[in-house]
This record gives C-alpha cells, structure tokens and sequence, in this order.
C-alpha cells in the first residue's frame, strides 16, 4: 500500500469517524434534550405530588373535624336518650297518679251520687213532714194551738 492509499484510506475512516462523532453530538443533543423534558416533567409532578399532599392534609383535617362533629353528636344522641328516658320514667309515674286520681275521681262520683240520692229522699221526707204539720194545724186548728201555746208560756 502506498502512503496516498494509506492517507485515503486513513481520511476515509477519520470522515467515518467524524460523521460518527457528529451523530453522537446530535444523540447526546437529543439525550440533553429529553432529559430536560424529563426534569421538567419530574419537577411537575413533585409540585403536583406536592399539591396532592397539601390536599390529603386539608382532607385529613376536614375527616379529623368531621369525626369530632360526629363524636358531639353521639354524646348529644346519648344525653337525648337519657332525657328521653327520664320522660318516660315520668310520663309513667304521671300516669299512674292519673289512675289514682281517677280512682278517687270515681269514689268521689260514687259519693256524691249517694249524697244527692240522700238529699232528695231528705228533702221528700221533710216535705212529707211539712205536710203532715200543715194538716195538723187545720185538724187542730189554730186557736187550740195558740191555747196551748198560751197554757205552756204560763206555766
């Protein structure tokens, strides 16, 4: 081989070399590239993970509030409970006393019944007695009456 043939030879393959070194440089330029968008879509998503853990913490507050909420309106549902308790054991003993009154409403009833039923049988006797008085005077009359009368104030 002569020294050109060499020299072409040695030229072609540094232009092969080149031409590998520059699509190296345009790879390692795509490469730069893509890592870039892949940093900047990394940083995305670290911010949006990091709006997601701000989300999950008001979430976490929110469920945190809610379950307090929750947990004052079991202690109410149970005070309401005991209160209702209470009426009832009340509204029990109400109703018994409103069955002793009621028994006592009917005694009352009872004895007044007689009581009237006393009166008129007094108040026809009286009238039968007011009766016979009057019946009496007219059979004596009422200048014997005044006689006698006459004869006891002298005494």
């Amino acid at each position: 081989m002569t020294n050109e043939e060499f020299q072409i030879l040695v030229l072609q393959k540094l232009t092969g070399l080149e031409e590998k070194v520059s699509n190296l440089d345009l790879k390692v330029s795509n490469l730069e590239e893509k890592i870039s968008n892949v940093d900047l879509k990394v940083s995305n998503l670290e911010e949006k993970v990091s709006n997601v853990d701000l989300k999950v913490s008001n979430l976490e507050k929110k469920v945190s509030n809610l379950e307090d909420k929750v947990s004052n309106l079991e202690k109410g549902q149970e005070r309401l409970d005991l209160k209702v308790s209470n009426i009832d054991l009340k509204v029990s003993s109400l109703e018994k006393g409103q069955e002793n009154l009621q028994t006592g409403l009917n005694s009352v009833i009872e004895q007044t019944a007689d009581l009237t039923e006393f009166r008129e049988e007094v108040n026809t006797k009286l009238g039968k007695i007011m009766e016979d008085n009057i019946s009496i005077h007219q059979v004596l009359g009422e200048h014997e009456i005044s006689i006698r009368t006459l004869k006891r104030l002298a005494i």
